[in-house]
């Protein structure tokens, strides 16, 4: 599935979840057969920064790191 940061903001909890996962073993797998892995590591990049969007306390970090 390709998607791009937009697409990220407008999943649901359980749909990020599930993609992060899904992506998190493609990696690993792509790594293990030693063959470019850039294209799923960027999305993951982008699903896990939209999961620290929602679930991270703002108040323990500093203004520009969640904005």
């Amino acid at each position: 599935m390709q998607f791009s940061p937009d697409k990220a903001k407008s999943m649901s909890n359980q749909a990020l979840f599930t993609l992060i996962d899904n992506k998190k073993q493609a990696i690993e797998r792509l790594k293990k057969e030693q063959k470019n892995s850039k294209k799923e590591e960027i999305e993951y990049c982008y699903l896990v920064r939209e999961r620290q969007k929602r679930f991270c306390k703002r108040d323990k970090h500093p203004a520009c790191c969640l904005s």
